[in-house]
């Protein structure tokens, strides 16, 4: 095309609106900002250069042309978001059109980001060249064809420009990686030693953290020519991973940090050299990092946690006590406690480092285990959370898979039965109720959370009604030995709480919509078609009976054994008529629903769910005459007087009555067994619910013309 006729076409360019102001949306501070300018620019190019590829023209339209050498000049900018948003526009549009070729990029490079000038302008074109240089080698441009001119030509500028300033060296070296992990074991031998040669040949006297890495990298990538032998002869050792070679390894850590905000690459070439060897982990954890960075600069105890981090990913669990050692967990607890800390950021970041580490381990993986038991012994705390004020147990519980979970709640068992003589926690035995709590707490969080599986939650309902409910006197073969020291009255009644609410989230969990049968689809059924209440009184049935290991936490009078007996025939009788019509819903498991969880109330509020359970006695003695007339069809059986409520009556008062507590579960519960009863309302129970809702709704009308009255009020006498 003739110069006339370009600059005609590059005329009309600039008259083009929606394609500049791609560019200003690239260098917005705005990421989101940025990557909605890179997807503009990929559809006008792809328009343009389709209107050129239907004139059966291969070239690069004009468009692709001028975004090419504006976006290679660009990053010569130091404005915030440029660099960012241009490189990744490069990128992008060197991976996405095929009629760009690599000659053209070194072109833009050399015409349009020039070493020339004064010191800030070589300064922003050097980093300008390392960033266009890197969008080449990540485009992938340069492997599509590959020429050994170009492979060498790009190899040598960025080997160049790694020498220009402290900053530098870095991406440079993580660039010049990225094309030895692309190339064969011969292209490297013709081509890029001779190149590298120099820093691959150092020796650990002279190395830099750069070398050493492009040392490891090839020594991975091409182990026939940078072999044993060839470390030995210039590295004097065989292996570079070598307990001998601490000392060195430990200077190019060191060396690496420079005041960086990030980890260097080299450190996790390092780790990932090591970590094969618990062992090695073991010496060379103490000798770096114990006796040597955490007793120096406060920028090298940043590092020391970005270790931490990168460490924790290929380490195995066997080694995870080695990298969180005592010294690491002390300061991360004390950085993540004052926010004032100097180390406060980047032991934030940790934690988020490590959830994300445990979110990606698989089922069968045991470190997740590890990491958070590790919290939570010696030097941490089962209060861990508590003391850091933030919720890391939590959040790395909610990201562990079933297997760490059941782990997690097996050893949390253990730690609560016998915390006053665990050798591996910081619990006294008078801090006992302290660290139970805490204890019980992450187990109810799962629940809650719905962490883990049914038989998870089962196991955790059953715990917390053992100890919360009961106190076990000695060992029991089921249930093992019994608490050491005895659980008091404070913690059983924090843990009534817990099971309390563990039920309330049970009972709200959705219906099994697999199953044809209606009685599965109620709320609060577990998988094995009992209310997941039913497990819980079952126990306490069981524990009540064995008075020679139970004691319960309710002193059960003759008139409440009674009580609960009666409950107990009622449920069982219930649940076995539910068990044979399993396809219909009645109000007999309604009923069935509400004796089970007055009966949990006896170890809260024992007085008023005894009256309840009466009551519910009555209304099933009442249910049970109404449906024996209604068999025989004759009036026989008849009440004993003629204003004695129906049974819906007396149920409706119960349910409206709990309508008017402070408690989700119940009003879960009431919701469940309205619906149940509703086809059995009389005229008398319409009217009393009508008169219960109709109150209420004055009582909020009232409250609100209140509050308005009293606004006016301040209004008035301002």
């Amino acid at each position: 095309m003739a110069a006339s006729a370009v600059s005609h076409v590059r005329r009309q360019i600039l008259d083009e609106k929606p394609l500049l102001e791609v560019f200003w949306l690239l260098s917005e501070s705005d990421a989101s900002k940025r990557i909605t300018g890179v997807e503009n620019l990929s559809e006008i190019l792809k328009k343009k250069q389709s209107n050129l590829i239907k004139k059966s023209d291969s070239s690069c339209c004009e468009e692709i042309n001028y975004s090419l050498e504006r976006l290679v000049q660009g990053l010569a900018s130091s404005r915030q978001g440029v660099r960012e948003g241009y490189s990744s526009a490069l990128t992008h549009i060197l991976l996405e059109f095929d009629c760009i070729v690599v000659d053209t990029v070194l072109s833009a490079i050399t015409s349009k980001l020039e070493l020339k000038g004064d010191k800030q302008e070589i300064r922003e074109a050097a980093i300008g060249q390392v960033f266009a240089y890197t969008c080449i080698v990540r485009s992938g441009i340069l492997y599509k064809n590959v020429d050994v001119s170009h492979m060498t030509a790009v190899t040598k500028a960025l080997q160049s420009l790694s020498t220009r300033r402290q900053y530098l060296p870095e991406i440079c070296t993580q660039s010049i990686a990225a094309i030895l992990a692309q190339v064969d074991q011969k292209f490297f031998v013709d081509n890029l030693l001779p190149i590298l040669r120099r820093d691959l040949e150092a020796g650990f006297a002279k190395t830099t953290p750069e070398q050493f890495q492009l040392l490891l990298t090839c020594h991975r990538c091409f182990p026939a020519t940078v072999d044993r032998k060839f470390l030995k002869q210039f590295w004097k050792t065989r292996d570079l991973f070598n307990s001998n070679n601490f000392k060195e390894l430990k200077l190019i850590v060191a060396a690496s940090s420079r005041g960086q905000a990030t980890l260097h690459p080299v450190c996790v070439d390092i780790l990932r050299g090591i970590a094969p060897k618990p062992d090695s982990v073991k010496v060379f954890w103490q000798h770096v990092v114990t006796d040597f960075l955490l007793k120096t600069t406060t920028e090298r105890k940043h590092l020391t946690f970005r270790l931490a981090a990168a460490a924790l990913d290929v380490v195995d669990s066997q080694s995870v006590g080695f990298v969180l050692n005592s010294h690491i967990i002390i300061m991360y607890m004390k950085a993540l406690a004052d926010k004032e800390h100097p180390l406060a950021l980047t032991a934030s970041q940790l934690s988020e480092h490590i959830v994300d580490t445990v979110s990606k381990c698989d089922d069968e993986n045991s470190k997740p285990f590890t990491i958070v038991t590790t919290f939570l012994s010696k030097p941490g705390s089962v209060n861990f959370d508590m003391i850091t004020k933030t919720k890391t147990i939590s959040n790395l519980m909610s990201h562990m898979k079933l297997s760490g979970l059941q782990n997690l709640v097996h050893w949390l068992k253990q730690l609560f039965i016998d915390i006053g003589s665990t050798p591996n926690t910081t619990v006294k035995p008078l801090k006992a109720a302290s660290v139970r709590k805490s204890i019980a707490s992450y187990m109810a969080h799962m629940v809650r959370s719905q962490l883990g599986d049914h038989t998870l939650w089962l196991d955790i309902v059953q715990f917390f009604t053992l100890h919360g409910c009961f106190t076990q006197t000695q060992r029991n073969v089921q249930f093992g030995a019994a608490p050491n020291p005895t659980v008091d009255s404070t913690t059983q009644q924090c843990l009534r709480q817990f099971l309390t609410a563990a039920l309330n989230k049970l009972s709200s969990l959705p219906p099994d919509t697999k199953t044809s049968d209606k009685i599965r689809r109620i709320h609060g059924l577990a998988p094995s078609g009992d209310f997941w209440v039913y497990h819980s009184v079952m126990l306490c049935q069981q524990l009540k009976t064995d008075t020679e290991n139970f004691q319960p936490c309710v002193e059960f009078s003759e008139e409440l054994t009674g009580v609960w007996d009666k409950m107990w025939s009622s449920v069982e009788a219930l649940r076995k008529k539910r068990k044979k019509k399993m396809s219909k819903i009645s109000e007999s498991t309604g009923l069935e629903l509400l004796f089970l969880h007055i009966a949990v109330q006896i170890f809260l509020e024992p007085k008023q769910a005894m009256e309840i359970l009466e009551e519910l006695d009555q209304c099933q003695t009442k249910l049970s005459e109404e449906k024996k007339r209604k068999r025989n069809r004759r009036k026989t059986v008849e009440r004993v007087e003629e204003n004695d409520p129906d049974w819906v009556d007396v149920l409706l008062d119960i349910l409206v009555n709990f309508l008017s507590k402070n408690s989700n579960t119940m009003r879960s519960v009431v919701e469940t067994v309205f619906t149940m009863i509703a086809p059995h309302m009389t005229e008398k129970s319409l009217t009393t619910l009508t008169d219960v809702l109709l109150t209420t709704a004055n009582e909020q009308i009232a409250s609100a013309n209140h509050s308005d009255s009293e606004d006016d009020d301040d209004d008035d006498d301002d």
